[in-house]
């Protein structure tokens, strides 16, 4: 399962002022969370109690008591990811609404450019092969220049960034010239908060634990693949259904 926080990073487009605001004071109080009743927080944080009940739904929790309960495991420390395959750690990433969301981003586009750079570069370039069979019209680059040109020189491309860090610089600095040229930004990127996301009109997010070893990147792939192969499966059933 999810932690409290990373379930904030996933469900951040569900979430409005109010519901931040509310994870402010969570987060900042998070000693009394196990015992404090819905009441209380909706006093401390003066809201009514079906905010917060509409907060944990958001939150993908069952209730307020499954909140408290899986938050109290959270500071217990027994959420081990480690002892996850990635399997199922990333199946609990993909997330319906937000695929629906890029799927449509990605059909009104004249052009899909996935973007990426170092070793993800091989993820990005099989998955771009195979959203181009459905509709002729995804491109792979992993040169910086070559896509500063493309989205400077044409328009309604949507963006498609992949990048583990979300703090690659040439994949920024696409984002920043796209988000300027008003063209869509799709991101992918871990389960983090990562400048790449504040760009994207939809974040999408992955999980492996980063691994180095002399200088290489030996993070895993795996979760890339899982999440891409989930959302080209909406995109073909749209365009062949």
């Amino acid at each position: 399962m999810l932690t409290f926080k990373q379930r904030v990073i996933k469900f951040e487009y569900k979430l409005n002022e109010t519901d931040e605001e509310i994870i402010d004071w969570i987060n900042k109080n998070s000693k009394v969370i196990s015992k404090i009743t819905i009441t209380k927080l909706s006093a401390k944080t003066n809201v009514s109690p079906n905010t917060i009940s509409r907060l944990c739904n958001k939150l993908d929790y069952r209730g307020f008591s499954d909140f408290k309960f899986e938050f109290q495991k959270d500071m217990e420390k027994k959420t081990n990811f480690s002892k996850l395959q990635p399997y199922e750690i990333n199946l609990n990433l993909i997330d319906v609404e937000r695929e629906r969301k890029a799927v449509n981003l990605m059909s009104k586009a004249n052009k899909i450019v996935f973007f990426a750079v170092g070793e993800t570069a091989f993820v990005a370039h099989n998955f771009s092969y195979m959203f181009h069979a459905v509709d002729q019209k995804s491109e792979f680059i992993t040169y910086e220049n070559q896509a500063f040109r493309e989205l400077q020189n044409n328009k309604n491309i949507l963006l498609f960034c992949i990048s583990q860090s979300g703090e690659t610089k040439q994949i920024l600095k696409a984002a920043k010239i796209a988000k300027k040229n008003h063209q869509k930004i799709i991101a992918l990127t871990s389960l983090k908060v990562n400048d790449l996301q504040k760009y994207a009109d939809i974040s999408l997010y992955s999980y492996a634990e980063p691994f180095y070893w002399h200088g290489y990147n030996l993070t895993d792939k795996l979760p890339l693949y899982i999440i891409l192969n989930s959302l080209f499966k909406k995109y073909f059933e749209k365009h062949n259904f």
